[in-house]
This record gives structure tokens, sequence and C-alpha cells, in this order.
């Protein structure tokens, strides 16, 4: 499994400030809707608590995805959906496990969390 490298954030406050830009000179913006991302709480505390596997099927790696994620509780029962921006970079055709993301407020009921990407970098 190829090790993921540096921070992995989830933060849509970024994303909404505009502090992400929108076109890098070496990337190109597209709309990626492939990209499969299962969040799950696990048994620590605090804003470190979410494990994620990211699916990225695609011949290219991406980065910065845009993603929709709806939270469920144990019955699989929809609680919330939101919009975030997972801040990290995805090799092709790899699913990466990051352990300890942080995802900011997690609702008590949420059990897990499923998410689809509408657009990502292309690298």
């Amino acid at each position: 499994m190829t090790k993921l490298l540096g921070l992995v954030t989830l933060t849509s406050a970024i994303a909404a400030a505009g502090l992400v830009p929108a076109h890098p000179a070496h990337a190109q913006q597209a709309a990626i809707t492939n990209i499969d991302i299962e969040m799950s709480r696990n048994s620590s505390t605090g804003p470190y608590g979410v494990r994620a596997e990211v699916t990225n099927p695609n011949d290219f790696a991406v980065k910065n995805i845009q993603v929709r994620c709806t939270m469920l509780d144990n019955k699989g029962n929809k609680l919330k959906t939101y919009d975030s921006t997972i801040l990290a970079t995805f090799p092709a055709k790899q699913k990466i496990v990051v352990p300890r993301l942080d995802v900011g407020a997690w609702p008590d009921q949420a059990a897990r969390a499923s998410c689809t990407s509408s657009s990502a970098q292309r690298i």
C-alpha cells in the first residue's frame, strides 16, 4: 500500500474562504465524480478521531477533492449532508487509508459518512 505523505485535512472553511486556488498552473480542475470516500469514527475522541478510506479508480492522480458527505447512523439513516474539501494527493488506481482525519464536528449519532467527489484537481 502506498503511504500517504503529508498531513491530510478535511476543511470546508478554507475552501469557502477562497484560500485554496481554484486553478493552479500545474493542476487541472475537473468534474471527477468517481472517487469514493468512506469515513468512520474510531474510538478516539477529539478532532482526529475519524478514519477515511479514499479510492481513486482513475488512471491519473488527483488532489484537493471536493466532496459531498452524508452522515449516517448505525441503521443507515441519513443525519446530515455537508460539502467539504480533502486537501491531499491520491495516486492513480489506489485505495488510501487515512487513519486520523480531522473533520471538525461529527454528530454523536453518526457511525459513518458516505462521500462522493464532485471535482478534483487532476495531476
